[in-house]
């Protein structure tokens, strides 16, 4: 006996597309400039703007989409020359375009996130079966994709209409009938370093790409992009707050780009007293966001192993640490919050220990509170930021 319902049917149908689209959809015809203009530009330049290439979660034309606008971010001259200034019939919104591209300077390329391109298929799913335009529940899908983030500069283009990947990103930077142009500046905009792209049917113009901007992560800040300020100090703590607490001494990096995104690296050497007998060494990577004294948070993990053991152990530990920048008596005040060049930094965190190898001992907690705090001794400003 064969079963039908037509409503288990169209969700089952929904769920394929949501599924799959992303992978089926990537055979497209080329544009007319023959493989997007691949012979314009020199080998370095190709490559280093195909940040998306292994970003297999978007499809073909969306990583396509990313690379052509890495070429306008890096060389924006070289791109008015080969895109915008062939066009016929030039407007002032093509007019006011090649005069940005050629007084732009090379900014970093975009590179592809797995949470951008989250809150960008979501977007570009329900706009599409609903045929509607605009950016309804932005703020929402933001803090939903980076909870101890929501601090980041962030942005969005939607493109109706257009299936190829270099008719959507001419769309979007010659921005016609958008006095603001605001799709131009997200592209082009210096502050942004990551993007997740997403394209989908629409039922009023047939299809719909949604780009979602964000600015940089911690990976980003330790390998990409030199962030604002940057400290070297120390870390003081007591963590393990029980009966079996361990004092914590050691060496610290803090950085802080466009003044709410944060990282935090940590070296420690903990030493057990009171009950504990137990010595270790720790490494500790975070990154979150401060807005105000209630919004300050990291989210990292510390790897630790100890001395005293027979074996050797290594323990993992996901943090969640809130944090609040605060001086006492400077500058002939009580105290001084969110002085983000000169940072004395108390944290409260809470980890949970996972032994990965070795190490049993009852000296060691799986719930791990810590007090800690970072004293800066010397700050580095990038004086090449605006």
């Amino acid at each position: 006996m064969y079963f039908y319902n037509k409503s288990t049917f169209t969700l089952t149908f929904i769920l394929l597309i949501i599924v799959f689209f992303p992978f089926v959809s990537i055979s497209q015809n080329l544009p007319e400039l023959k493989k997007n203009g691949k012979e314009n530009w020199d080998k370095k330049e190709w490559r280093k703007a195909n940040t998306a290439r292994f970003s297999f979660y978007m499809c073909r034309q969306m990583r396509e989409s990313i690379r052509l606008m890495n070429l306008a971010r890096i060389n924006g001259p070289k791109f008015s020359e080969i895109y915008v200034e062939p066009i016929t019939d030039k407007t002032g919104y093509e007019e006011s375009l090649i005069k940005m591209l050629n007084k732009s300077n090379a900014k970093t390329v975009l590179r592809p996130s797995v949470n951008m391109y989250g809150a960008a298929s979501v977007h570009a799913f329900f706009s599409g079966i609903e045929g509607t335009e605009g950016h309804s529940g932005f703020n929402f899908r933001m803090f939903m994709v980076q909870l101890f983030n929501w601090g980041k500069e962030t942005g969005e283009n939607c493109d109706y209409g257009s299936k190829k990947a270099l008719n959507i990103v001419m769309d979007l930077l010659i921005d016609r009938g958008v006095p603001d142009l605001g799709h131009r500046k997200n592209i082009l905009n210096p502050d942004f370093n990551r993007i997740g792209g997403s394209r989908f049917l629409h039922t009023k113009y047939t299809w719909n790409a949604v780009y979602d901007f964000s600015s940089a992560n911690w990976k980003d800040m330790l390998f990409h992009v030199k962030p604002d300020i940057q400290q070297f100090g120390l870390d003081l703590g007591v963590s393990q707050i029980s009966d079996r607490p361990m004092a914590d001494v050691g060496v610290a990096y803090f950085a802080n780009h466009l003044r709410t995104s944060d990282l935090l690296l940590t070296l420690d050497y903990q030493k057990g007293f009171l009950k504990n007998k137990n010595d270790a060494l720790s490494f500790y990577i975070g990154s979150g966001c401060n807005t105000n004294m209630m919004n300050n948070f990291l989210l990292g993990v510390k790897f630790q192993s100890y001395l005293n053991l027979s074996s050797n152990n290594l323990y993992i530990q996901p943090e969640v640490s809130w944090f609040t920048i605060l001086s006492f008596f400077r500058k002939g005040y009580l105290y001084e919050m969110n002085d983000l060049k000169k940072s004395a930094i108390y944290r409260f965190t809470y980890g949970y220990n996972f032994r990965i190898m070795n190490g049993k001992s009852p000296d060691i907690y799986r719930h791990n509170f810590t007090i800690s705090r970072f004293i800066c001794i010397k700050s580095k400003v990038n004086k090449n930021r605006k």
